[in-house]
């Protein structure tokens, strides 16, 4: 006859949580994910942290020769590894641009100045039976009023860059902007 009296249960182990295959799969599968992922935009989370630092830096450098003249940076910006900035107020406009090994920074007030253009130099060339266009040196020249003194140019784009990036958009909207402030004298 069968015994059906309730009785307590007592295990000598432990109850664990237990997987099957399937749990472990989707596991594996979220780590390799997590993995894959890490790796495709951690270089790119670098990259910009990268470039956030050293834009930060170039307007520290900047701002350090504003202050020299006396002037505050009221707009500024960057493009690859230079930064221009203006003072609106005082009616400056200053470059900063890291090279190699260098820097260069240079000032215009604007008071002694005429104009300023953006010139972009080009050199026609032809490349598997196609006529290029490559541009050589794109800059902000500005042209005083005192014919004695010499132009004074702010080059975006030289011959030691392997593309252009933005210069020539930069070129023709300071240059307006610059022409703009030399007219409101």
């Amino acid at each position: 006859m069968l015994d059906y009296t309730l009785r307590p249960c007592i295990s000598a182990k432990p109850k664990t949580l237990q997987f099957n295959n399937k749990n472990n799969m989707e596991l594996g599968n979220i780590i390799f994910g997590a993995i894959i992922l890490t790796i495709c935009i951690g270089p790119l989370v670098i990259m910009y942290y990268r470039s956030v630092n050293t834009n930060r830096k170039m307007l520290q450098s900047l701002k350090e020769i504003a202050q020299q003249y006396n002037c505050n940076i009221d707009k500024h910006e960057f493009c690859n590894n230079s930064v221009i900035g203006l003072d609106k107020q005082n009616k400056h406009v200053f470059f900063f641009k890291k090279k190699e090994g260098a820097s260069v920074s240079q000032f215009v007030n604007l008071s002694e100045i005429q104009d300023c253009k953006a010139i972009k130099r080009t050199n026609a060339t032809t490349f598997k039976n196609e006529d290029v266009t490559l541009f050589e040196k794109i800059e902000l020249k500005f042209i005083p009023i005192n014919k004695n003194k010499g132009e004074i140019s702010f080059e975006l784009y030289g011959p030691e860059n392997r593309q252009v990036n933005g210069e020539l958009q930069m070129a023709d909207r300071w240059s307006a902007q610059i022409a703009e402030h030399i007219k409101s004298k």
